[in-house]
């Protein structure tokens, strides 16, 4: 898991929801969630949204992984 997957996961957890109930409201088809936490799958255009909704500077987790 990436340290982008690792934050997301913190921040759904922050917000007692699952990844279904995430990828339902925010219409994010699920195995592409998991492509994206997992780093097999860039998504940027997934990514971004996943990274605004949840309030998480994606530059700043990228370089504290570096």
């Amino acid at each position: 898991m990436t340290p982008f997957g690792w934050k997301v996961l913190q921040r759904l957890a922050e917000k007692n929801m699952t990844r279904r109930e995430f990828c339902e409201k925010y219409e994010i088809p699920e195995t592409r969630f998991s492509e994206i936490i997992r780093g097999t799958r860039r998504a940027t255009t997934h990514r971004t949204k996943i990274a605004r909704v949840l309030g998480i500077d994606e530059g700043a987790v990228d370089r504290k992984a570096e």
